[in-house]
């Protein structure tokens, strides 16, 4: 007969290897290629780029972010100042105390649009209330989780823009009135267009249609089609904080310092974009079939 003592022995031993194998099943295993060192460190980037954006967004005049008048600060000076220093640009108090009070440096409904569009692309909540969101989506829209919003200054913009071209207020009872609209301004060579710096031609949109100057968003693109609800302009833009805004090709150079700021510009770039969701504009200007005025 085995001696009892050695049968307790065994008996727990081979009930440990079985919990043994249980638990090591109950790991969830890893996707190939996880490297939680990595994880961790695309985390910290994202809550730098998080923390950055709400102190540009807190701090920085939302225009051309390379300030190119004499003795301007360049874009990295700019941010040093808004995200480390924490430091509120002179012209950005100064049209504040304007929107506030009444005095200081004068603003327009434009500028309190491109103040929420940054509001928007930091976190933060809106201070005047200009963006909503939109009561339409694109036909061929390129994401399908994509929660769009529009503003009525830029339909009102868009309107005072076409209607300085052409001399008069729009007028379209057809969609094909938009087409004669469109093609005629760009026989005119009309500078409500974006064009190609060496052709002169015409920039196409990435979402189709053309390239164009709306208010508030600076190049949009815009299409023109046509439903039950009559004819009507449309305008996309995604709104994001680009470093490389106001700099042009031919300034970015070969040498070793013009490289390195191409490159600081580049980075900082990226390290924004983490983890963000910049404000996708989409918006529709109808008009009336009967009276061809556009609706706003």
């Amino acid at each position: 007969m085995e001696d009892k003592k050695k049968v307790r022995i065994k008996n727990t031993e081979q009930k440990k290897i079985v919990q043994d194998k249980k638990t090591t099943s109950e790991i969830p295993s890893q996707p190939v290629g996880f490297n939680p060192m990595a994880e961790s460190a695309k985390e910290v980037i994202k809550g730098v780029a998080e923390f950055a954006r709400k102190r540009l967004a807190k701090n920085m005049m939302p225009s051309q972010y390379e300030d190119t008048r004499p003795g301007g600060k360049s874009t990295f000076r700019r941010g040093l100042d808004a995200i480390v220093l924490n430091k509120k640009e002179p012209e950005r108090v100064e049209m504040e105390q304007y929107f506030e009070n009444g005095y200081g440096l004068k603003g327009g409904d434009e500028d309190k649009l491109r103040f929420d569009l940054l509001s928007q692309y930091g976190g933060l909540k809106q201070k005047y209330n200009t963006v909503q969101k939109s009561k339409y989506k694109p036909v061929k829209s390129l994401k399908q989780d994509v929660e769009y919003v529009d503003s009525k200054i830029i339909g009102a913009g868009l309107i005072d823009a076409l209607s300085k071209e052409i001399g008069a207020a729009p007028s379209a009872r057809s969609k094909k009135d938009l087409d004669n609209l469109i093609s005629s301004l760009k026989l005119k060579g009309s500078s409500f267009f974006a064009r190609d710096e060496k052709t002169g031609e015409v920039q196409v949109g990435k979402t189709g249609g053309v390239k164009g100057t709306v208010t508030g968003l600076g190049t949009a693109n815009i299409a023109i089609s046509e439903d039950e609800k009559g004819p009507y302009i449309s305008y996309y833009d995604v709104w994001d904080i680009d470093p490389n805004t106001g700099t042009s090709k031919s300034s970015v150079g070969s040498t070793m310092t013009e490289k390195a700021k191409s490159a600081v510009s580049v980075f900082g770039k990226n390290i924004l974009a983490v983890g963000s969701k910049p404000p996708e504009i989409y918006g529709r200007i109808y008009f009336d079939k009967k009276t061809g005025k556009p609706i706003l």
